[in-house]
């Protein structure tokens, strides 16, 4: 269960709303999702965070990455948008990337 004291929106100014990790939110959405990144959080499996440009998807990933195991080890963030298939095709093959990651799509190596 989530540890801290909730209000209503009515009984709080901006300074005053209660903040996940970073997250701010008192909403029933936003209490499901500090519930359910506590429970992934100590379980060593990659998540898939998706939502609109804006919505808190590294904010997410941040309280997620603190509160497991691997809350020592630095917290990294890339723009897949702005990656292009032959930069990830490269640092697959020099062995640069997350443990746990799949690669899907085969970049050709242009030497073969």
């Amino acid at each position: 269960m989530i540890a801290g004291t909730w209000r209503s929106g009515a009984e709080m100014t901006h300074s005053d709303l209660p903040a996940f990790h970073g997250i701010v939110g008192d909403s029933p959405a936003m209490r499901a999702l500090f519930e359910r990144i506590e429970r992934v959080a100590p379980i060593d499996v990659p998540v898939l965070i998706r939502g609109e440009s804006g919505t808190g998807k590294e904010l997410v990933a941040s309280a997620i990455q603190r509160l497991s195991a691997r809350a020592e080890q630095p917290f990294l963030t890339i723009n897949c948008a702005d990656l292009t298939r032959v930069l990830l095709g490269r640092l697959h093959e020099e062995g640069r990337h997350a443990r746990g990651c799949s690669w899907r799509h085969r970049v050709p190596r242009r030497d073969r």
